[in-house]
């Protein structure tokens, strides 16, 4: 069979035919050449059409590719400067996309284009815009943007495609375009295919004037040919990417939380604890307004990079199917202009619904705000974490255009914070479900039979700090004191007491008794595992030789020091996700941690918990405890150790520390009112009451 024996149409529009099963995969299947000019190659457009590349190899295919190189200004600045040659900057950023696979099926093709660059059946080259002087131009200036295919069978029989299509998964699934295809063996068409064919040989040849292409560098073909087989068969190139079978059950709480955002008409925020399904209950309302809005964008913001992944992961497990852009420059370097295509796309009408993640430093920023005020229609803003934007920086996020609003977080409250806190409530339209820890542990999962978080112990653990301590702590109390009333009066000097505050509070944090505390609690267990030490940074050195003196091995420190960036030695994670997955296996016993698992880190494995230090933001500890409590196999008891300071209530106390050993007080009464072992816990509590 040859592409003569194909039911071809000259022209297939996106809207209305399959692209990729009545046109992509049977025309590949039936060659043995494939000549492509792409404004952007991607390994998925073979991954997606697996049974056309896999019966090409088999036909004993041959393929030529020239494709664009994506610079930015970076890049251009280190070629113009002479840091570098183009070719180093195409092999950096080759070699640093191949570091980030991770999709199996994905690789397997990968590691065919591998096999096919060592025996010699493909070529590839890269096209870069340049300017009259030869220099490589900026992308938004202009990028080699050309989409022809040459296909060719064994009897040579030939056509051509030609449209806006990119040689992407994205491009062949989901793009609405129109392709143009012209056979060879066709009088009318035949000067139409010339044309593209002529096309195609004078950017491969070098012979442009706008254009400069280079073969792709040695180091990437070395890399290439390093994670090929050495047999293809080797290989499952018929398995194709299928779209995951949509997870959407969701529980009653969460069913109910929807309704109420809905009736309070489409605003409002979710005060869900950690681990009840606040992630999921956010992606049933973004259905709900998609399926009652015929267009709309959603954008969902939240603190920190890495929580963009796992929105981007989830939206995929509930089944989400919509063009998405991740606008974050530590994972998306060319997130402005995939930004643009995706808006360009909504006011077209070539796209009606399509979702955004981002960060909210990007949110707040000047140009994503810019690009957004620009855009006329309907938006949901989705906020998780939403506490935290209410800073004076981050607010500027929160425009007026965004008519459907939703915001998500444990603990809504911002601490010290009215202002925030009330531009926060205004904006959202207020919280409109509740579901807290307490509901938590007391609600059965009906698709478990146990509660929703894991049941816990809290272990109270009183230290005295020593007269040095307490010497330093009184002497910082008076001028707290003399602070307070000038702040209370004359409006003036806040910042200085807030300092003084921290400085009181780094005393109780630090109390050296803490350290013959922790070694009590380390030996009171004979195998301790999956456990969490939250410790100031003052206490690491020490908490860490502390744990090697007890033999308690391996641990390891998590800080904001560890990398973010996916890297070869981490298995192409990065060093954080290496460290936390090594932590579910077990492989490290003990996490030593400072501040950065306190927020949208998940590790349900975790089941002991011993806090020394924390601030006096009740955020803190309620995100600390609910670190352990999420549920996990194995796993039917959590444990929290809390290091109190006791001796400050054996002394008379001013009206200061007497606010302070109430919020204390407070905190301990809510640790324990939900413990199982609340009884014991509460009368320990009379004995300093």
């Amino acid at each position: 069979m040859g592409l003569r024996d194909i039911y071809l149409k000259k022209s297939y529009d996106s809207d209305i035919d399959d692209l990729l099963n009545d046109f992509y995969v049977p025309t590949l299947s039936n060659s043995i050449k494939y000549q492509r000019l792409a404004g952007f190659f991607s390994s998925s457009s073979l991954a997606v059409a697996a049974r056309g590349i896999s019966n090409f190899i088999k036909n004993d295919g041959h393929m030529e590719l020239v494709c664009s190189a994506r610079l930015n200004k970076d890049d251009l600045e280190s070629i113009k400067s002479a840091y570098k040659n183009p070719e180093e900057v195409i092999e950096d950023l080759t070699l640093l996309e191949l570091e980030k696979l991770e999709n199996g099926i994905i690789k397997d093709h990968v590691a065919a284009l591998g096999w096919m660059i060592a025996n010699e059946k493909l070529k590839i080259k890269i096209a870069i815009s340049i300017d009259k002087n030869g220099f490589p131009i900026d992308e938004s200036l202009g990028i080699f943007h050309l989409k022809v295919g040459i296909m060719v069978d064994a009897e040579n029989n030939m056509l051509s495609f030609s449209g806006s299509i990119n040689e992407t998964q994205h491009g062949w699934k989901h793009n609405i375009e129109e392709t143009k295809v012209f056979k060879n063996w066709i009088k009318e068409e035949k000067d139409y295919f010339d044309d593209d064919l002529k096309t195609f040989y004078r950017y491969w040849e070098g012979k442009s004037k706008k254009v400069k292409v280079y073969d792709i560098p040695e180091a990437v073909k070395k890399e290439l040919i390093k994670i090929a087989p050495n047999d293809i068969a080797e290989l499952n190139l018929d398995k194709a990417i299928k779209p995951k079978k949509p997870v959407k059950k969701l529980w009653k709480h969460q069913e109910t939380a929807i309704t109420k955002w809905i009736d309070n008409e489409m605003k409002g925020i979710l005060a869900m604890a950690t681990g009840t399904g606040k992630t999921y209950t956010a992606l049933g309302c973004i259905e709900e307004v998609f399926n009652q809005n015929p267009k709309v964008l959603c954008i969902i913001s939240c603190p920190k990079a890495h929580l963009v992944n796992q929105w981007a992961d989830d939206l995929t497990d509930f089944g989400f199917d919509y063009d998405t852009v991740i606008a974050s420059g530590s994972i998306n370097r060319h997130w402005k202009d995939d930004l643009n295509e995706l808006i360009s796309n909504f006011k077209n009408g070539i796209i009606n619904h399509g979702i955004i993640i981002t960060t909210f430093d990007t949110l707040s920023s000047k140009k994503f705000c810019s690009i957004i005020d620009r855009t006329k229609g309907n938006f949901l803003t989705v906020v998780d974490e939403v506490h935290g934007i209410g800073t004076k920086k981050y607010r500027e996020g929160l425009r007026d255009q965004y008519n459907y609003r939703l915001g998500l977080s444990a603990t809504p409250t911002r601490y010290f914070d009215d202002e925030g806190t009330d531009i926060i409530l205004e904006y959202f339209d207020g919280t409109v479900f509740e579901f807290s820890i307490k509901d938590a542990l007391n609600t059965i999962n009906p698709d478990t039979g146990e509660f929703f978080l894991t049941p816990y112990k809290y272990k109270p653990c009183f230290v005295d700090l020593n007269s040095e301590e307490l010497l330093e702590y009184d002497k910082l109390t008076a001028m707290i004191a003399r602070q307070y009333y000038n702040v209370k009066n004359k409006d003036a000097g806040d910042e200085k007491l807030q300092n003084l505050c921290f400085k009181r509070q780094n005393i109780l944090n630090n109390a050296s008794n803490k350290y013959k505390m922790l070694k009590k609690v380390l030996r009171s267990y004979k195998n301790l595992d999956h456990c969490l030490i939250y410790c100031s940074p003052e206490q690491m050195n020490v908490v860490r030789n502390i744990l090697k003196e007890e033999n308690i091995k391996p641990y390891t420190k998590f800080t904001m020091k560890e990398g973010t960036k996916k890297e070869k030695k981490f298995g192409g994670i990065s060093e954080r996700e290496y460290i936390l997955k090594e932590f579910e296996k077990d492989t490290y016993k003990v996490l030593v941690a400072m501040r950065c698992l306190d927020e949208g880190v998940d590790i349900p494995t975790a089941k002991i918990a011993i806090i020394m230090s924390s601030s006096s933001n009740p955020r803190e500890y309620i995100q600390r405890r609910g670190r352990v409590l999420r549920r996990a196999k194995n796993k039917d008891i959590a444990i929290i150790h809390y290091f109190v300071i006791s001796n400050l209530y054996e002394k008379k106390l001013s009206n200061s520390e007497k606010k302070i050993r109430k919020k204390e007080l407070k905190r301990y009464r809510e640790f324990a009112s939900t413990a199982i072992n609340r009884a014991e816990c509460l009368s320990k509590l009379q004995t300093i009451d």
